[in-house]
């Protein structure tokens, strides 16, 4: 029996946009999932979508077979991949009654097309009934981070990595006995759009009260240390999902009565992947096409949407240019830092470093600077078990995009530990006035939040260590210090200077290697450093011995 669909790739949700109208001209913009501020393309107005995971948004997915000749098309699609692959069996057939060993038939041009056969038997085909439902699924959008001590796969030295993942999960939400033959969904790239009072019409199913559990939807990746192997031998190690944000969404499905060469009587389409995911029984086409229905609440909706706001600084006045990789943006005017709120743009507090305090600034000069910022936090720790980081009265977090990219989190983290041990001097100098920002010199955005981050410091902080600590750590040790307890005092961002080469392949220099500069200035990355769960799966799979448990 066919299924929903389930991509063969380990690509992810990195193409998932929902399109909503700007609420002052109308026109329909992408957004990403997590993605909170955009210019709108038509207009120019600037929007902000804040999220608030205690109340998820109702989004639909998009419907690939609205019309009845798409309908069709997924029927004859189907038909034809079955009548191509009856011809290449029968030919197999053929050859080995003559004794010959069959051939791989797959591309051979002598065997009619699936267009071509489609064009063939189009006239066999007939829609009688179509009854279109909305079946509700809930999709959580998070990081996954583990905290592993394990040997690298460099040099197997010991040490403890905060490795971070993306993930994408969707589950079903609707209460048996509904079935879309849904096992083993995920999402992959597709296009959603916020609920309308208008989907009303297409029946949506109700939800079930208890779906959005997102720590049960991570089960099956919270403890899977294929995800780790790329990058370590794991000794041991625990996981966090970091800040999940949960969406309803509704998936179309068509409950279709047809007259096909394959049968005559009701499948089940599904709209949104424009696939047969199976074959409704009599009982499941009464309930889809009874018309007692019962509706949902129109009260349960929650609108999934942009609002319009200001975005000129407090300050000074100035049209604050906006970046759409951050909540907190940068006055090119007066230099103040600023994040949205429904009245406009406020005022944030920061600080910066002088390039003097950075022992590994090149002395011969000819180079550009980076800001890259960080979280400054000063600490409190207990007990007595954990000596080393309660001698440290401040440590530092990258607070910058680079934390699930592949090389960039260790170099990252490099950054971290150095200044946590050098305390570099702090000013309350701002970019533009006092710290000239030049052209060939970028401000790195500040595009995790501290609220993200704050659950983890315990483990955090253990990366930080010299390695040479690292190497005597152990399950026993690690115990101790995470039962232990970290008062935060205060917390500051603070932008620090790295030098970029200006020859040649552009670096950013660290305290002890180097990153190409470029994916980090645009946010834009390789996708084989990026890290999601299921690509850093596949790639587990192929490190992973034999005996190793899969997925």
């Amino acid at each position: 029996m066919p299924s929903t669909f389930i991509p063969n790739s380990p690509e992810t949700a990195e193409g998932l946009d929902i399109v909503a109208a700007c609420p002052e001209c109308g026109g329909g913009n992408s957004w990403r999932l997590l993605q909170t501020l955009r210019l709108c393309g038509y207009c120019g107005s600037a929007l902000w979508w804040p999220r608030d995971p205690g109340r998820p948004g109702f989004l639909v997915a998009e419907d690939a077979t609205e019309r009845p000749e798409a309908l069709l098309d997924v029927l004859q699609t189907l038909d034809a991949m079955r009548e191509r692959s009856r011809l290449i069996g029968l030919l197999a057939d053929r050859e080995r009654a003559n004794g010959k060993i069959p051939i791989d038939r797959s591309d051979d041009p002598t065997v009619p097309s699936v267009d071509d056969l489609k064009g063939e038997r189009r006239h066999l085909f007939a829609l009688d009934a179509d009854y279109k439902v909305l079946a509700p699924y809930v999709l959580i959008s998070s990081t996954l981070a583990f905290h592993a001590l394990g040997r690298s796969r460099g040099g197997g030295l010991k040490e403890f990595r905060n490795l971070f993942f993306q993930l994408e999960e969707i589950a079903p939400a609707y209460q048996p006995p509904w079935n879309f033959r849904d096992r083993g969904l995920w999402v992959a790239k597709q296009r959603l759009r916020p609920f309308a009072p208008a989907d009303f019409a297409f029946r949506p199913i109700a939800r079930r009260d208890d779906a959005v559990q997102p720590e049960r939807l991570a089960t099956r990746w919270l403890r899977q240390r294929l995800l780790i192997l790329p990058d370590l031998e794991p000794i041991s190690f625990d996981s966090s999902l970091i800040a999940p944000n949960p969406w309803w969404v509704f998936r179309p499905f068509h409950y279709v009565r047809a007259r096909t060469p394959m049968r005559d009587g009701w499948f089940l389409v599904d709209g949104q992947f424009g696939n047969v995911a199976g074959y409704p029984d009599a009982d499941e086409v009464h309930r889809a096409t009874a018309r007692d229905w019962t509706p949902l609440d129109t009260r349960e909706i929650r609108g999934a949407a942009a609002r319009v706001i200001g975005f000129r600084c407090p300050e000074c006045g100035a049209d604050v240019p906006l970046v759409e990789r951050t909540e907190l943006q940068l006055c090119g005017n007066c230099g103040r830092l600023l994040a949205p709120s429904p009245s406009g743009l406020t005022t944030r507090p920061y600080e910066l470093v002088d390039r003097a305090s950075i022992p590994w600034w090149p002395k011969s000069g000819g180079v550009d600077v980076a800001w890259l910022p960080f979280f400054r936090v000063e600490l409190s720790v207990t007990p007595a078990e954990t000596p080393l980081l309660a001698e440290w009265p401040e440590c530092w977090i990258p607070a910058f995009e680079a934390l699930n990219v592949g090389r960039y989190d260790a170099w990252a983290f490099e950054w971290a530990g150095a200044l946590t041990r050098i305390r570099p001097e702090r000013c309350e100098r701002r970019f533009y006035l006092e710290e000239p920002v030049e052209k060939a010199n970028r401000v790195v955005p500040a595009a995790i939040g501290w609220e993200t981050l704050r659950p983890l410091l315990p483990r955090l902080l253990v990366e930080l260590l010299p390695k040479p600590a690292q190497t005597r750590l152990n399950p026993m040790i690690l115990k101790k210090i995470f039962a232990g307890r970290f008062d935060v005092k205060k917390m500051t961002l603070v932008f620090v200077p790295a030098p970029v080469t200006t020859e040649g392949e552009r670096r950013v220099l660290g305290p002890s290697s180097a990153v190409g500069w470029v994916p980090l200035r645009d946010g834009k990355w390789p996708p084989v450093l990026k890290r999601d769960v299921r690509r850093a799966l596949e790639r587990g799979k192929e490190l992973a011995e034999p005996e190793d448990e899969e997925v």
